[in-house]
């Protein structure tokens, strides 16, 4: 790929990070059922590790874990850390698997959800010292779980067609310049 696609699509990653990131925590909180919001960072962080691999899963989990980190008061890397191993992982999936199927990311962003909560929850065990985990797994985990597994539906999809286009578009500027 040229310099100037990379750039492009990092950029876009960059900016559908921050648009999720805002969606997530001042539009969503407002739209709760159940007390759970839909983790958008995550679906797209395992979203674009197993379209395009794992280097731009790393990408984009690195992106996501920063602005979660920087808007949170959990320790600075935290959340850089649990992304990108999630944009890793999910990218172990891309040669291997078409990328059309909706049963595999269905299955990548429960396994991901699942791996996130329990990061989470385990860090808040070994900081507090007491785990609320019957609480946390009925009233967030399993809501949450829900409510991003439905969301992943539409959103995978978009994100799919979105990338698609991208790489026609860039494919197209790549033919005319040669």
């Amino acid at each position: 790929m040229k310099l100037k696609v990379i750039a492009k699509r990092i950029l876009i990653y960059f900016l559908l990070v921050v648009a999720a990131f805002i969606l997530q925590t001042c539009v969503f909180p407002f739209l709760t059922f159940f007390a759970a919001v839909p983790n958008l960072i995550l679906i797209i962080t395992f979203s674009y590790g197993f379209i395009y691999g794992t280097e731009w899963g790393i990408l984009c989990g690195l992106f996501a874990g920063l602005m979660m980190d920087l808007f949170y008061t959990e320790p600075f890397g935290l959340f850089v850390l649990i992304y990108s191993y999630l944009g890793f992982f999910s990218g172990l999936f891309s040669h291997t698997y078409r990328s059309d199927s909706i049963i595999l990311p269905l299955l990548l962003c429960l396994v991901s959800e699942v791996f996130y909560n329990f990061a989470i929850l385990a860090y808040r065990y070994m900081t507090i010292g007491e785990l609320y985990f019957n609480y946390s797994l009925v009233h967030i985990i399993i809501p949450e779980i829900f409510f991003t597994l439905l969301v992943t539906l539409v959103v995978y999809r978009l994100l799919l067609a979105a990338n698609r286009r991208m790489d026609r578009i860039d494919e197209l500027r790549g033919q005319s310049a040669a």
